[in-house]
């Protein structure tokens, strides 16, 4: 480990996961459905509870396409998620590593402004409503720092020599953007925190149903094989969802999981027929389609 990556203190997230821009994506391009949806998910928790981003009459393909248009409007028709309660306990515990070995630095925050037209007056006035909100757990003022950068433009040799911590929404469409800069440089000193959700294939795939027949959990194999390249939890999908006033809470244990860096099991297991299964990432389907 190198000077730099021992006293690193820095983490990573963007403003998709500091606001549930999933909620606000519905509203802005299916407002019908999310009147709706308002009434049967979240004001019962369900929302919470979701395994996959496909919301009623709005299938996980349609979501997807209005969410990768995601703009200005968007972040104004979303409300804050409940990143910032996992991101708090992580940072309190970086600041208590630096009262213990002060040469380690204060930690810091990188945000990451990409895809939002983000004008330099409404960054101003967002770094100052953060730090405000973050001073009610510290005792200091946060050093944030705000970057511009797709997928591609954030390299696995910058986010290597940078992060200690990376909170991402969408970590597996940045792995695969940066699948190639993989070969050269895996990210070992970082840990990738992302929600525990389905994606391209529905828990009802054949292939999904076939994995969980064999008593394997597809979330938990693509855990272990981005854990191949980056250390990943995957936590629970409400920390990454709006707060508020709903009747699923955060829990002690929601947090208590997440406080730790994983190296996921490896999910090699025998049946009883006798059958192992191998590590994924041998395969040429693409690794991180679930």
């Amino acid at each position: 480990m190198t000077p730099t990556e021992e006293i690193r203190r820095i983490y990573y997230l963007s403003l998709d996961e500091i606001l549930d821009t999933r909620l606000g994506t519905l509203r802005q391009h299916f407002p019908e459905v999310f009147e709706e949806y308002t009434k049967t998910h979240l004001k019962t928790g369900l929302y919470h509870l979701r395994r996959r981003d496909e919301f009623g009459p709005v299938t996980y393909e349609m979501f997807r396409e209005k969410y990768a248009l995601r703009n200005i409007e968007t972040l104004k028709l979303s409300l804050l998620s409940n990143v910032e309660v996992l991101l708090v306990s992580i940072l309190k515990d970086s600041f208590n590593e630096h009262m213990a070995e002060p040469f380690r630095g204060f930690p810091q925050l990188v945000i990451n402004t990409y895809p939002y037209d983000f004008s330099d007056e409404l960054r101003k006035e967002f770094e100052f409503i953060y730090k405000a909100r973050l001073l009610q757990y510290f005792d200091h003022s946060m050093d944030i720092t705000f970057i511009h950068k797709s997928n591609e433009e954030l390299t696995a040799d910058y986010c290597h020599n940078t992060f200690k911590g990376m909170f991402m929404y969408d970590l597996f469409d940045w792995m695969n953007a940066q699948a190639e800069n993989f070969k050269k440089t895996l990210l070992f000193h970082t840990t990738a925190f992302t929600p525990a959700l389905f994606r391209d294939k529905a828990e009802d795939d054949p292939e999904i149903q076939e994995m969980m027949a064999k008593g394997q959990h597809p979330l938990k194999w693509l855990e272990f094989v981005a854990g191949r390249i980056i250390p990943t939890t995957m936590v629970d999908v409400k920390l990454f969802s709006i707060a508020g006033n709903l009747d699923v809470g955060i829990t002690p244990e929601d947090i208590d999981e997440c406080r730790i860096s994983t190296k996921p099991e490896s999910p090699i297991q025998r049946t009883e027929d006798g059958e192992v299964f191998n590590d994924p990432r041998d395969k040429d389907d693409g690794i991180f389609e679930v």
